[in-house]
C-alpha cells in the first residue's frame, strides 16, 4: 500500500515534469514563468524534492524492509547531502549553493540511469547489477516502468532540470515578469 502511493507519486510527478517540459520548450510565455517560480523558489524545490527522496529510500528500506544494493547506497551518497545543505542553504537564502548541487544531481543521476537499465536489459559492467547481486533485484515495479532505481532516476531529472535553468537564466530575469 504504501509503495502504491509512492510509485503512484512518481507516476504523477513525471506526468507533470513532462507537461511542464513541452510547455516550456514550445510555449515562450509559459517559459517565462516557469523560470522565473524556478529562480525565486529553487532553494524550496531542492529542498522538497531531495526530503521526498530521503523519506522514500528510508520507506523503503526501514518500513518495508528492502536492502539497499551498493547502487542504492552511491545514490543516497549524492542525495542525503543535498538534502541537509539545501536545508542550510535555504535558511541563509544562499541560491549560490546551486552551482554545487548540480554535480551531486549529475553523478547521481548517471548512477540511477546505469543501474535502472541495467535491471531491464540484464547486462552491467558492474558485478553486482544484473548478476545475481542485490543492485539485480527489483523490489518494485508499477505502471510497466517505475522501479525504485527509476524513482531516484527522476528525482535526478528534477534536479538537474531546475538547477540548469536557475543557472542559465539566474541574471536574466525581466523585472517586469510576473507570475
Amino acid at each position: 500500500m504504501i509503495s502504491k502511493i509512492i510509485t503512484t507519486s512518481i507516476l504523477a510527478s513525471n506526468i507533470i515534469f513532462l507537461g511542464i517540459l513541452f510547455l516550456y520548450f514550445f510555449d515562450k510565455d509559459i517559459r517565462n514563468k516557469i523560470i522565473f517560480y524556478i529562480n525565486t523558489y529553487i532553494l524550496h524545490l531542492i529542498v522538497l524534492i531531495t526530503g521526498g527522496s530521503v523519506v522514500g529510500s528510508l520507506i523503503y528500506s526501514n518500513i518495508l524492509n528492502f536492502s539497499p544494493c551498493v547502487l542504492c547506497w552511491y545514490q543516497r551518497i549524492v542525495i542525503y547531502p543535498q538534502f541537509i545543505i539545501s536545508i542550510m542553504a535555504l535558511k541563509k537564502n544562499d541560491k549560490n549553493i546551486v552551482n554545487y548541487l548540480l554535480t551531486f544531481s549529475i553523478i547521481g543521476f548517471l548512477i540511477s540511469l546505469y543501474q535502472w537499465l541495467s535491471n531491464f536489459t540484464g547486462k552491467s559492467l558492474l558485478p553486482c547489477t544484473a548478476s545475481g547481486g542485490e543492485c539485480s533485484r527489483i523490489y518494485v515495479i508499477d505502471y510497466g516502468y517505475i522501479t525504485i532505481p527509476f524513482m531516484a532516476l527522476s528525482v535526478f531529472i528534477y534536479l538537474t532540470f531546475i538547477s540548469l535553468i536557475y543557472l542559465k537564466n539566474k541574471n536574466n530575469l525581466d523585472s517586469d515578469m510576473k507570475v
